[in-house]
């Protein structure tokens, strides 16, 4: 769903998401004004140096396309039940 937000509240709105999920604005490449819907701002660029691979040549390292957390891991075996958001 691409819910559009009012351009009055475009600033407000992204910055009071940011600040409950705590996403770092300082990283986006563009200004919270140009972010016309949620999926914009979801979608949104990072400037080149945001994220960083602090060891780029070790294959044991876990990269992330996105912010998240991680609050569990371990082997998944048949019948595991992964929880995530809550459910």
């Amino acid at each position: 769903m691409n819910l559009t937000v009012p351009e009055k509240w475009w600033e407000w709105v992204y910055t009071t998401f940011a600040n409950q999920y705590s996403a770092n604005l300082d990283e986006i490449k563009y200004e919270l004004k140009s972010f016309r819907s949620f999926w914009d701002f979801f979608t949104r660029e990072l400037k080149p140096d945001a994220w960083t691979i602090s060891e780029p040549d070790n294959l044991s390292s876990v990269i992330s396309p996105c912010d998240g957390k991680i609050f569990s891991y371990g082997e998944v075996k048949e019948g595991t039940m992964l929880v995530v958001k809550g459910r």
